[in-house]
């Protein structure tokens, strides 16, 4: 899928959302060339840290994945339903379902729902969690790399060790015969 410029304007615009295939399929968000979200690999049920895909009362999602075909597509359990999977300017993806009655688009799924499901904007060695109201801290045994910016929200330059590691010496390092 690719993103329009605007509601007005159905050229293509910067994210583009597919499945790559290149090793374990995964579900790739990208704005031009630089990945901001990933899904972990399909194992064969989901993908990774998500619930099974499986039927719920608006459609039933399908993953093929032979020598021949990997895609996603999903059936309407119901003729009368109407849904459509949408990307929108801003990067945000959604499975939206028509509501006669009310006569409106209703949102069923929204993807990168948090600040966790952001691809790598902590930088190597930073962790996220969605219940710390600041979400990104460092790994234990390290700190942030440039603790300015980390004071500004800024976790891009990741963390780094407090102790670096000492190849040159056998402490710590068990010997195997050989």
């Amino acid at each position: 899928m690719t993103s329009w410029k605007s509601l007005q304007d159905p050229s293509s615009r910067d994210f583009t959302y597919s499945v790559d295939v290149h090793g374990l399929s995964q579900l790739v968000l990208c704005k031009g060339s630089e990945i901001i979200y990933r899904s972990a690999p399909w194992d064969g049920v989901r993908f990774g840290g998500w619930p099974p895909l499986q039927e719920n009362p608006v459609f039933n999602p399908i993953f093929v994945q032979n020598s021949g075909f990997v895609y996603y597509a999903f059936e309407h359990n119901e003729n009368t339903t109407i849904s459509r999977f949408v990307l929108n300017q801003s990067s945000l993806i959604r499975h939206l379902t028509w509501n006669p009655r009310r006569g409106e688009w209703v949102v069923i799924f929204t993807l990168l729902t948090d600040q966790c499901d952001i691809y790598a904007p902590r930088g190597p060695n930073g962790v996220c969690n969605i219940n710390n109201s600041l979400h990104c801290k460092c790994k234990e045994g390290f700190t942030p790399e440039v603790p300015q910016d980390w004071d500004n929200l800024d976790w891009s330059s990741g963390c780094v060790r407090k102790t670096p590691l000492n190849c040159t010496s056998d402490e710590g390092f068990k010997k195997f015969p050989g």
